[in-house]
């Protein structure tokens, strides 16, 4: 968890199979009150970027420039 001003933000890190975790990560950023662009899960076999049942996932590579997004979309 990381904040910003009075943003928070969670960023999760899965080494793989990313898929059957959302759903926990979902119910997890719902009880936070996380928007999907401040819900960021991380995964090397994850698409560039994709916001599934309110969370953000995100590739590696990706990570960057969606973490820079949600970063400036919080001013």
């Amino acid at each position: 968890m990381i904040c910003r001003g009075e943003n928070i933000f969670w960023i999760e890190a899965k080494t793989a199979h990313y898929s059957a975790s959302v759903p926990k990560y979902s119910h997890i950023a719902e009880i936070l009150g996380l928007s999907p662009s401040n819900a960021i899960l991380v995964s090397p076999d994850a698409p560039s970027r994709e916001i599934q049942q309110g969370i953000t996932c995100c590739g590696l590579e990706g990570f960057p420039e969606v973490f820079s997004e949600s970063l400036n979309a919080s001013r």
